[in-house]
Parts: structure tokens; sequence; C-alpha cells
């Protein structure tokens, strides 16, 4: 799936060490900025977007039932200009994966400056059975001429749901059985 693909994540990302060493492990990462996407596009590349961010990272729980999942549109705007498709994705074992030392600073800094910094350390509540996380890839999604990008938004959500709660039982066993992804507003602090 992802032998001439780019991936697309955060320059913070880079930072945190079960991320970064997932995503220096895949080898192609680029930033996960307009222009270094737009490029790859334009050369002829799909480009992978690394699901999740800060804010997910701040809102998380590791051990939770609710997993957070931030209603990101600006990555679905620019596959609709680009009018390229998008696939939903899910990495299984992420959320329990890292966790901080020092959540309610960590949330604090977040609310105040909207930035936060990468003091999470690896965590062993994501280890399933030794096999650590797992991404799960769906089928390609296009936006629609005439689909808003509200519309949009709502059918690459509901495609990501779909995809978890399609896996959920077997990639993680009794392990996220009772887990749901929770999606919240991507202006709410």
């Amino acid at each position: 799936t992802f032998e001439n693909m780019p991936l697309a994540q955060s320059s913070l990302g880079k930072g945190v060490p079960t991320v970064g060493y997932t995503t220096a492990l895949f080898g192609n990462v680029i930033d996960a900025t307009r222009a270094a996407i737009t490029k790859s596009v334009k050369s002829g590349c799909d480009v992978g977007i690394f699901p999740g961010g800060v804010k997910e990272m701040i809102l998380c729980v590791p051990g939770s039932d609710e997993i957070p999942i931030v209603r990101h549109a600006g990555f679905l705007r620019l596959a609709a200009a680009l009018e390229c498709p998008i696939r939903p994705s899910f990495i299984f074992g992420m959320n329990d994966s890292y966790e901080s030392p020092f959540p309610k600073i960590d949330k604090a800094v977040y609310r105040a400056t909207g930035a936060a910094f990468p003091w999470w350390y690896c965590s062993s509540k994501g280890e399933d059975q030794g096999q650590g996380p797992r991404m799960v890839v769906g089928k390609k999604l296009r936006h629609f001429e005439g689909e808003t990008e509200e519309e949009f938004t709502d059918r690459y959500y509901a495609a990501v749901n779909k995809l978890f709660e399609s896996h959920k039982l077997k990639i993680g066993k009794d392990r996220y059985k009772a887990k749901r992804l929770v999606f919240i507003d991507v202006h709410k602090k």
C-alpha cells in the first residue's frame, strides 16, 4: 500500500517517540503542509495523511474506552481542490501507546497557547499481545461535484468510524470491544 506513497506528518509528531519511530521506519515522510502535499500530488504521488495530531494527544487518556478524533477538514478541502481521492485510515493502539507525565500541564499549556510540548513517553498500555500499533486503510473517497465541505467531511469521518468498527474485534479482540471513537469539533479547545 505504501510503496511509492509519501506519508504527511506534522513536524511535532516526528519528535514523539512512538509516532516518530513508526514514521522513521516508513522512510518516505513529508511535512503535513499544503505546499508539500500539493507538490507530491502534482508529481503523481498519492499522499498518506498520518491520522491524529497534537489535540488528539492532549485529549487522549490511555486505556480509556473513548478514543478522541478531531474532525479536521483542511486536508479534505485540499483533496477536493486537487481532485484527488482520499483514504480513511485508523491506527489501532496509538491512543494507548503514549502518555504524558504531566497531563494537566499539557492541557493547560495547549488551552492557553494552542501549542504542546512532546513530553509524551511510550506506554505499555498500547501493546496488543506484542504486536504494537496497526494501521487499517479504507477505500478511496472522492469529493463529489456539488457536495459541500461539511457533507464531504461527514462522509469521510463516517468512513473512519465504519473502518474502526469493522476492524476493532478482528485486530483488538476483546481489548477494543467497548471502545468507541469520539469525534471532536476542530474549533473547540
